[in-house]
This record gives C-alpha cells, sequence and structure tokens, in this order.
C-alpha cells in the first residue's frame, strides 16, 4: 500500500512541460499514455510484484477495484486531490480580486503566489485569518514584486 501510494503518481512528471507563455507547467502533445498506464509498464518490465502493479492499475479508478489496498490509496488520492483543488480555486478567486485592485494579471498573480508560497502556507493562513488574511499576504508578494 505504501509504494502504491509513492508510485502511483511518479510518472505523471513526464506528462507535463514547462510554459514559460503562462508560467506554469501545461500537458505535453506528445505523451500519449496515461501516467497510471506508463508506471504499469515500468513495474511489468522491471519484474515488480503482481500485488503492487494491480495495485497501481486500480488506484485511479480506470480499473475494477480487486484488493482493499488500492481503494485506501485511492480515497487518500481523491482526498489530497480535493483539498489541493479547493487551495487553489480559493487562491484564483483571490487573484482575480487583486487583478481588479491592482491591475496585475491574475494569471501571474497566481502563479506568483504559488511559486512563493507553499500549499500548506496558504492552507494554514487561510485557516487562521480567513481569506481577507490570505488576500493580504497574497497582495504584499505581488506588490513587493511590483515595487521591488
Amino acid at each position: 500500500m505504501v509504494a502504491a501510494a509513492i508510485l502511483h503518481d511518479l510518472f505523471k512528471y513526464y506528462q507535463y512541460e514547462w510554459d514559460p507563455a503562462i508560467g506554469a507547467y501545461r500537458p505535453r502533445t506528445d505523451w500519449y499514455l496515461s501516467h497510471d498506464f506508463a508506471m504499469v509498464a515500468e513495474l511489468s518490465v522491471r519484474h515488480a510484484p503482481d500485488k503492487l502493479i494491480r495495485a497501481i492499475a486500480e488506484v485511479h479508478g480506470n480499473v475494477p477495484f480487486t484488493m482493499i489496498e488500492s481503494l485506501i490509496v485511492h480515497h487518500a488520492d481523491s482526498f489530497d486531490a480535493n483539498l489541493v483543488a479547493r487551495i487553489q480555486d480559493t487562491l484564483w478567486e483571490i487573484s482575480r480580486d487583486i487583478e481588479t485592485e491592482t491591475g496585475y494579471p491574475v494569471v501571474k498573480v497566481f502563479y506568483e503566489a504559488l511559486r512563493k508560497l507553499n500549499l500548506y502556507e496558504i492552507w494554514s493562513t487561510y485557516r487562521s485569518e480567513g481569506r481577507s488574511g490570505l488576500r493580504e499576504k497574497v497582495k504584499k508578494l505581488i506588490i513587493d514584486k511590483l515595487v521591488g
């Protein structure tokens, strides 16, 4: 289960490439295999245990669950993805507010904030200081960049 949790998204790295125009990663156009099946193929070539290969194949829900371990990692991964999505949605809304106030483009505010603050710091600030506290923290980062 631990190995499946660590390995299941490892090949996501190969699915994306840096796009300097937006200052972020975007899906590659030349990558045709999903990261989970790429990992299944890699583990198969390396003769990994069948149980691990099956767990990796099942984690994303693309094939039926046959093991409780796969289901546990699947739910942990889903929880993590949903939490990160909520954090990013909140940051995007705050970035739109800052664009309205400062004229600094929303995309640049968003990615600059993600570069300077990790997700835990964003979430902690939001939980302890609320939306307005996070907004002020992000706005200060952007103003410092514009002035500095």
